[in-house]
């Protein structure tokens, strides 16, 4: 086992603990999944906090689809989007 796949696996189960602990606000969670999206196997679709989220707000996985890839039109995005990717740049 190399070494990223063995901080991939602590981070996972870290993430699993505390979800599990009830300690720690769903939401909070699906920030910290989102965060460290890429140690999880999209094979096994277990990112359980930030599919909750997504499935509540779903403006949320558009967002996060837009502030991910830029636009090739080199036109604006809508107000929304910008003042949501301001804000997450400021954080």
């Amino acid at each position: 086992m190399d070494v990223h796949n063995l901080e991939s696996y602590t981070i996972r189960k870290a993430l699993e603990t505390l979800s599990g602990s009830g300690e720690i606000d769903s939401s909070d969670l699906s920030a910290l999944e989102f965060k460290y999206i890429d140690v999880f196997d999209m094979k096994d679709g277990k990112i359980p906090n930030l599919e909750i989220q997504i499935e509540k707000h779903p403006e949320l996985y558009v967002h996060t689809i837009a502030f991910a890839y830029k636009r090739s039109d080199g036109g604006d995005d809508p107000e929304e989007l910008e003042a949501m990717n301001e804000n997450h740049k400021k954080n």
